[in-house]
């Protein structure tokens, strides 16, 4: 868990004396997660999302979360949290179009949901998005699916 806690206190602090803005909301999210705190982490993001729910690093830290939160679980026949998790994601892309995590994060969900139709209709959506897919074709099952799409 590396230096997650003095992360997670740093950020405390920092928030402690200035104004809570999204970032800092994110960062404690990014570093509760990291301390596989993920109730907490959740927590804290959605309780930032009411007030700005169209906040991409907000959006962004709930589906990693999702995403760790499964990944830890070993979640993949838990239909709630993968439910969950594919949620997520589709906000996050909704909110961070021109995010290609947020496209990655979205395609590799539907590929280990075993939706290959909807993950490559995800990276046509990306295609048309993203100025660049370059960031898509590091990952080995998307560069596959990408490729076969073209």
């Amino acid at each position: 868990m590396g230096n997650w806690a003095d992360v997670l206190d740093a950020w405390k602090a920092y928030g402690a004396q200035n104004e809570l803005t999204p970032s800092i909301i994110a960062q404690t999210g990014r570093a509760l997660r990291g301390l596989e705190r993920f109730d907490q982490a959740a927590a804290i993001i959605k309780a930032g999302l009411k007030d700005t729910p169209d906040n991409a690093d907000l959006v962004l830290e709930n589906a990693r979360i999702a995403d760790d939160r499964a990944a830890a679980a070993d979640a993949s026949s838990d239909a709630k949290m993968n439910t969950d998790r594919l949620n997520a994601w589709k906000a996050a892309v909704q909110v961070a179009t021109a995010d290609p995590g947020a496209w990655q994060g979205l395609i590799l969900t539907l590929l280990d949901g075993g939706n290959s139709d909807g993950a490559r209709a995800a990276v046509t959506h990306a295609r048309s998005s993203l100025p660049d897919i370059t960031h898509l074709l590091k990952n080995r099952r998307l560069r596959a699916l990408v490729e076969g799409a073209s």
